[in-house]
């Protein structure tokens, strides 16, 4: 599903229902020790 081996890190999901929040990105970005891209 991830283009990891691509350098692409997303995934396109088909047929989700979502509903924009109050967050931002940087809530949800790994610390670079957690981070599987780099």
């Amino acid at each position: 599903v991830m283009g990891k081996a691509d350098g692409i890190p997303a995934a396109i999901i088909r047929g989700l229902e979502w509903t924009p929040g109050d967050g931002r990105l940087a809530d949800i970005v790994r610390p670079d020790g957690e981070d599987l891209f780099r």
